[in-house]
């Protein structure tokens, strides 16, 4: 499963790469791409998680995900 969100709080490639990494260590993420550019991130999943439990693992950040 693949789903794109619109990514909120970002303003550099390091904070690209920041979230990638978040993602990326969620259990049951296979990948995750952040383009910069269009403010999205690709995530492939294993099953859907939900945005939800995605957004707690951005709780202490000043990042945030919406469903696109």
């Amino acid at each position: 499963m693949i789903y794109t969100y619109k990514v909120n709080g970002m303003s550099c490639g390091g904070c690209a790469k920041n979230i990638e990494k978040i993602l990326s260590g969620i259990n049951g993420v296979v990948s995750a791409k952040v383009d910069i550019v269009t403010s999205t991130a690709r995530v492939e999943m294993k099953e859907d998680i939900g945005l939800d439990s995605i957004g707690r693992y951005f709780k202490d950040t000043h990042y945030t995900l919406v469903k696109m």
